[in-house]
């Protein structure tokens, strides 16, 4: 066989192989894929994700599932979730279903390389609170999640937030609680 009749071969090997046929290499990002800190990326119209999260304590023994659902209503701007923790206390062999989160998201930001979706949550008093698995109060939760692409291959989160429970019990003790948290996070695409 030839060399000219092999060229035409090599070419377009070569062509495709090296995406010179017009295909447009897609770029790798890294959104909404964060499950070790909320990120600020409400789900695109038709997805509904589905988030599970186990924590388990060594020293005491403690663990919590949580299952999270978060749907667009109806479009990405507005996003609904809800919350399930099941929780197991080892030192009064207490497992059980906690108090739930009614979750609100507004994607405020979502242009260029910024994101922001504030959250408002509602907590409901599931859990028994007798047996350490919940407030017996309702209870109000805001958190501010703010991604920011550094480039293409990463990406902060960050997260500032507050808890409100008033009047919450817990084993019988009567005490208001008011909690905040500030965390932040880097993720890098290989």
């Amino acid at each position: 066989m030839s060399f000219v009749r092999v060229l035409p071969y090599l070419v377009l090997a070569g062509l495709v192989f090296s995406g010179g046929l017009g295909y447009a290499e897609e770029v790798k990002k890294i959104q909404d894929n964060s499950f070790l800190l909320e990120e600020a990326y409400n789900q695109e119209d038709g997805v509904v994700q589905h988030i599970s999260v186990f924590q388990y304590i060594n020293k005491s023994k403690d663990w919590q599932y949580t299952f999270t659902q978060e749907w667009p209503v109806p479009k990405q701007t507005h996003q609904f979730s809800y919350t399930v923790p099941v929780t197991h206390l080892h030192d009064n062999d207490s497992t059980g279903v906690g108090d739930i989160l009614l979750n609100y998201r507004y994607q405020a930001i979502f242009q260029d390389r910024i994101a922001l979706a504030p959250r408002i949550s509602l907590i409901l008093p599931t859990g028994d609170y007798k047996k350490g698995l919940g407030t017996d109060t309702v209870g109000y939760q805001v958190n501010i999640p703010l991604s920011v692409e550094l480039s293409d291959k990463l990406v902060t989160h960050w997260n500032m937030g507050a808890t409100y429970t008033p009047g919450q019990r817990i084993m019988l003790e009567m005490r208001q609680i008011f909690a905040d948290s500030t965390t932040g996070l880097a993720l890098f695409i290989l």
